[in-house]
């Protein structure tokens, strides 16, 4: 079965510190004008070769970076893209935000902090609408639950 990438959902809610995500009701749809959200991630690995093998070279992943690349068209009354417009000049922790996905099957659920990166909120040729783009990268590997 093939699925529209649409039918992927993409939440973010405010980060206070708290160690528990909130609740869903606190979640804001990244959705409204968004016309395009690419998967970013980038593996770290270490590559090697030892004599327990034949010589080959074997690549470890020593470590995972998720992130995801969000763009469209700015709507400043869109809740969801107001949060994230709002941490533009910002550093720290006020550039954090709660980041849930929820699979295009509607099974799997994924959960995380996310630091909200290269914010673009109003950028373009002057015919064109506003641009809405950001990168939110999990700080850690996030919670994937079924649902």
């Amino acid at each position: 079965m093939r699925n529209k990438n649409a039918k992927r959902q993409h939440f973010v809610a405010p980060f206070t510190g708290a160690e528990a995500a909130p609740a869903m009701a606190e979640f804001l749809p990244l959705a409204k004008f968004i016309t395009d959200i690419t998967d970013g991630s980038d593996d770290q690995t270490d590559e090697f070769a030892d004599y327990a093998g034949d010589g080959t070279v074997q690549t470890e992943i020593t470590g995972i970076q998720e992130s995801w690349d969000i763009s469209g068209t700015f709507d400043v009354t869109d809740p969801a893209q107001a949060l994230i417009a709002g941490m533009k000049r910002k550093v720290g922790n006020e550039r954090k935000v709660w980041h849930m996905i929820i699979d295009s099957n509607g099974t799997e659920e994924v959960v995380g902090v996310a630091t909200a990166l290269s914010i673009v909120a109003g950028s373009g040729s002057a015919e064109d609408h506003e641009e809405f783009a950001c990168t939110l990268q999990f700080d850690q590997r996030p919670e994937v639950r079924s649902i």
